[in-house]
């Protein structure tokens, strides 16, 4: 009886630490798809700040200057 108790013990920890490791696997996928969002989104932030600025100079040079 205490070696099925044991076997049924240990096969819940092997399944407990299968799921842990899913888990971890998909909690680095995540932050690893955090990460390229975030690069993309500093890119996109750039891009349009430089397109502002742009802007700014064109609407700059337009206005007559006193």
């Amino acid at each position: 009886m205490a070696s099925s108790s044991v076997n049924l013990e240990l096969t819940m920890v092997v399944e407990l630490t299968r799921k842990a490791t899913e888990n971890l696997n998909e909690v680095e996928q995540l932050s690893s798809d955090l990460e390229e969002t975030a690069e993309e989104d500093g890119e996109n932030i750039a891009r349009l700040l430089a397109e502002a600025a742009s802007h700014l100079g064109q609407a700059l040079a337009l206005t007559p200057q006193k």
